[in-house]
């Protein structure tokens, strides 16, 4: 498996799990997609909400800024949420 297939394919298993409330497997998931993509803007908003969700407010602004920094619009709006 190609590392952005394989990414892409982690990232949508941890929206899967944020969903259902499963922070803990979503974020197993999240951080393989960054690990595997580090340069894609959108996996730091996804793991960053999934911080988000679990409290962990620190983590997930600088996901948002990581996320923002790359070129993501929607990761520069989550920072006003915090």
């Amino acid at each position: 498996m190609n590392s952005i297939k394989g990414a892409a394919e982690h990232d949508t298993q941890a929206r899967n799990y944020y969903e259902l409330g499963e922070y803990d497997r979503a974020i197993i998931d999240a951080t393989r997609a960054v690990e595997l993509q580090p340069a894609t803007a959108a996996y730091y908003r996804t793991r960053g909400q999934i911080f988000a969700a679990m409290g962990l407010l620190s983590a997930a602004r600088q996901d948002f800024q990581r996320g923002a920094a790359l070129g993501d619009k929607e990761a520069k709006k989550k920072l006003w949420t915090l």
